[in-house]
C-alpha cells in the first residue's frame, strides 16, 4: 500500500473540506457509495481508487470486512470513469469504510455500510540508525 503513497499530491483544506461534507451527505448505511465514487471540485472530476481491502472476517452471525480508498483526479473528456488512461494525479487523502453482512452464499446477504473514516497521509522521514555493536542470540536448525 506504501507504493500508492510515494509520488502523491497534497491535497488542499478547501477540498478536503467540500470532500468530507459530499461523502457524509451520500452516505448511508444499506450501500458502498465509495466503490463507483466521484465528485467534481473546481472543474477537477475526482474518484476513489481501491487499494484493497481485508478479506471478509467471519465472527459467527456476522461477516466484516474493511476497505481503504485514495483520492484520485481524472479527465473525463475521453472515457466518464476513472481508468489507467485518464489518470491524473494521486492525494494525500484516504477514506475507508467498514461493512458487516450476514446471511449466506445461498441465500440473500443483507449488508450494514458503517460511517466512513477519512485520514490525511503524513510522509515521515525515518532517519538513518546506526546499531551498535552487541551480541544477539540465533537459533540454528539441527538436521
Amino acid at each position: 500500500m506504501k507504493e500508492n503513497f510515494k509520488n502523491m499530491k497534497a491535497a488542499d483544506e478547501e477540498l478536503i473540506k467540500a470532500l468530507v461534507q459530499d461523502v457524509s451527505d451520500k452516505a448511508n448505511t444499506e450501500r458502498d457509495i465509495l466503490e463507483e465514487y466521484e465528485f467534481s471540485f473546481k472543474g477537477v472530476k475526482y474518484a476513489l481508487s481501491n487499494l484493497g481491502g481485508d478479506e471478509w472476517e467471519d465472527d459467527g452471525k456476522y461477516q466484516n470486512k474493511f476497505s481503504t480508498y485514495q483520492l484520485i483526479s481524472f479527465d473525463d473528456s475521453e472515457t466518464s470513469y476513472p481508468c489507467s488512461a485518464n489518470f491524473l494525479d494521486s492525494y494525500d487523502v484516504t477514506i475507508g469504510m467498514g461493512v458487516s453482512r450476514t446471511g449466506s452464499y445461498y441465500s440473500d446477504y443483507y449488508y450494514d455500510y458503517y460511517e466512513p473514516e477519512f485520514h490525511k497521509i503524513k510522509k515521515v522521514m525515518i532517519p538513518e540508525v546506526v546499531i551498535p555493536e552487541h551480541e544477539d542470540i540465533e537459533y540454528l536448525e539441527i538436521k
